[in-house]
């Protein structure tokens, strides 16, 4: 829009400046009273950019044309100037009044209607690979396509490279899928390193019961009665 409008100034302003000083009524005036001054308002291209640009910020110019055509030319430019700063206005209050605000990844499904702007990653060789690939049998959502196999914006990462996730989802439009503990642990270690949370957790997005299990000695007398 700034090139167009910088173009604008360019090209109308030598336009005036042909039509102003080669117009048959200035000849005629000039022919009819020798004796008037020159008048040079307008009497180089220079002169007449920079009235056009003063125009455009809305300053009006110590004199003004007096041929037909210059104040045809003049006149269009003011309505131009006008549809300009109106819209320029309104665009910068409603910018100002209401902020754009991008909508938030609540579960998969977001995902997948967005998933044009994001990249995302599941724990490779996990069970929330196992049940994606099943999904869509059995009456249940097909999420098949946040599989890398399916989709190219798909990644799979290592249960343990926390950091590397972590630097994607900070400097990147990339989401993390995985069970919530490992992601808490995950904000926990980077808000303990850099004193900032950087992360937004959206909950029950697969409604899985997450697997916890306790290590034990082999013959530990307390097995039987955590099992039960």
């Amino acid at each position: 829009a700034w090139a167009l409008l910088t173009s604008a100034i360019l090209v109308v302003g030598p336009v005036l400046y042909l039509v102003h000083t080669y117009s048959p009524r200035k000849n005629d005036e000039a022919i009819k009273n020798p004796h008037e001054p020159i008048y040079i308002g307008l009497g180089s291209p220079s002169r007449c950019t920079w009235y056009i640009y003063g125009a455009l910020l809305q300053q009006g110019g110590m004199n003004l044309p007096k041929t037909d055509g210059a104040r045809l030319i003049v006149g269009t430019w003011w309505l131009v100037v006008m549809v300009v700063v109106a819209t320029y206005s309104g665009s910068l209050v409603a910018f100002l009044t209401f902020p754009k605000m991008e909508d938030a990844i609540n579960n998969l499904d977001d995902i997948l209607q967005r998933r044009q702007e994001f990249t995302w990653s599941l724990p490779q060789g996990s069970f929330l690979e196992d049940f994606l690939i099943v999904s869509g049998e059995q009456g249940m959502a097909d999420y098949r396509g946040l599989l890398e196999e399916n989709e190219p914006h798909a990644r799979k990462h290592d249960a343990i490279a926390y950091e590397a996730n972590v630097r994607k989802v900070k400097h990147e439009k990339h989401v993390v899928i995985d069970w919530t503990s490992a992601l808490k642990i995950s904000s926990r270690n980077d808000h303990m390193s850099t004193g900032m949370c950087y992360f937004s957790l959206s909950t029950d997005v697969l409604m899985l019961e997450e697997p916890i299990a306790m290590g034990l000695p082999a013959d530990s007398p307390y097995r039987q009665i955590i099992n039960d």
